[in-house]
C-alpha cells in the first residue's frame, strides 16, 4: 500500500525508513504482504484498517484470538502477526496523537538558505539538510524559490552590527524561499528555529524571544505574526501549497530604536562606514550580497555591490 499525500511525500523525500512510524509501521512489516511508505493520519488510518481487516478475516478460522493471529499466504508461507491487545484498545487514542503530525514549512529571506548553523547556536532541521546560496541553481537544496510575497527591507541592526532583512511593513514586496521542516510538530520546530536564530542564554526567555518566531496553523487557525497583513498572507500561501502550517522570523526593524532615525539609504549607507574595518564591516557586508531578494525600496544592495562590489 503505498499512501500519496503531503505527508508521505516528506518522509519519502527524508528518507525515512519504515521503522520511524511505531506499531503502524510493525504491524504492516511483521505481515509480510504490505509495504508502507509515507505518514500522515488518513494514510496511516487506512493501512491499519486493511492490515486488521486482513489480519481478523485470516484469524476467522484460527483456534486462539487472543494475541496471536495467524495469516496464511499463497506461496504456502505462514506468517505468524503477534499484536499487542493495548494497541486494538488504544486505537482511537493514537489516532488523535497522530492528527498533531502537519507538513511544516520554514519561510526564509536573509541567511537560512545557505547557513544552518551558526556559532553557539543550534541546527535548522529542513528536509534534505542541503544548504545553497541564492542564485545557485540546485534542484536537491531544502530551500527554493517560490515562498509568499512579503515587504522585506534591510532595517534590522543584530548583535553583530549587520542590516539583517526582516518583514516591514513600509517596504516593497520581495519574494522569498521556503524549506519542509523535518519536524511534524509544530512546537518542535518553532523551537529549532528560535535555536537558530537567537543565543539562548537562560532558561526563562524574554517577552522579545516569545514572539520572535511567526508561525500560521491553519488546522486551528491561530498564529503568532506582528502584523495582521502578513499573517494573512503567509496563511493563504500555506493553503495553496498544501502546508498545515508555517513558521518565519518575525522580528521587526528595530533601526529607529537604536539610531534615533528612520531606516533609509542614506542612513543605512552610513551604519555600514560605522562598522570597523576587516571582518565586522566585511561580514555586514556580505550578508547583504548574499541576501535572496532582488532588491528592496531603499536600494541598499545594488548600491553595496556598486560601492564595495560583488
Amino acid at each position: 500500500i503505498i499512501a500519496s499525500s503531503r505527508m508521505a511525500r516528506k518522509n519519502i523525500l527524508s528518507h525515512r525508513d519504515c521503522s520511524e512510524g511505531g506499531r503502524m509501521n510493525h504491524v504492516a512489516s511483521s505481515c509480510g504482504k504490505f509495504v508502507f511508505v509515507g505518514s500522515c493520519t488518513a494514510a496511516r488510518t487506512l493501512v491499519r484498517r486493511v492490515v486488521l481487516s486482513f489480519t481478523k478475516s485470516s484469524s476467522a478460522t484460527a483456534t486462539t484470538t487472543t494475541t496471536t493471529r495467524t495469516v496464511t499466504a499463497t506461496e504456502n508461507t505462514h506468517h505468524k502477526l503477534v499484536t499487542n491487545n493495548k494497541y486494538d484498545n488504544n486505537e482511537e487514542e493514537e489516532e488523535e496523537e497522530e492528527e498533531e503530525e502537519m507538513f511544516i514549512a520554514v519561510i526564509a529571506w536573509g541567511s537560512l538558505p545557505w547557513q544552518f548553523t551558526q556559532p553557539n547556536r543550534s541546527k535548522l532541521l529542513v528536509v534534505g539538510d542541503t544548504e545553497c546560496l541564492p542564485g545557485n541553481k540546485n534542484s536537491s537544496a531544502s530551500f527554493q524559490p517560490g515562498g509568499p510575497s512579503l515587504p522585506l527591507e534591510f532595517s534590522r541592526i543584530s548583535l553583530d552590527g549587520r542590516l539583517t532583512l526582516v518583514l516591514d511593513e513600509n517596504a516593497t514586496f520581495q519574494g522569498t524561499m521556503y524549506a519542509t521542516h523535518a519536524s511534524t510538530n509544530l512546537q518542535d520546530a518553532i523551537s529549532n528555529l528560535k535555536q537558530r536564530e537567537m543565543p539562548l542564554s537562560s532558561s526563562e526567555e524574554t517577552p522579545f524571544q516569545k514572539k520572535a518566531i511567526g508561525y500560521v496553523n491553519v488546522k486551528n487557525n491561530t498564529y503568532q505574526c506582528h502584523s495582521y497583513q502578513i499573517y494573512q498572507i503567509i496563511k493563504s500561501w500555506c493553503v495553496q501549497h498544501n502546508f498545515d502550517a508555517a513558521i518565519w522570523w518575525d522580528a521587526p526593524s528595530n533601526f529607529c530604536k537604536n539610531k534615533g532615525v528612520e531606516f533609509s539609504l542614506e542612513e543605512g549607507m552610513k551604519h555600514l562606514y560605522s562598522l570597523r574595518r576587516g571582518e565586522e564591516r566585511e561580514r555586514a557586508l556580505n550578508y547583504i550580497r548574499k541576501s535572496p531578494v532582488e532588491g528592496t525600496k531603499s536600494g541598499i544592495k545594488d548600491l553595496v555591490l556598486d560601492v564595495f562590489g560583488e
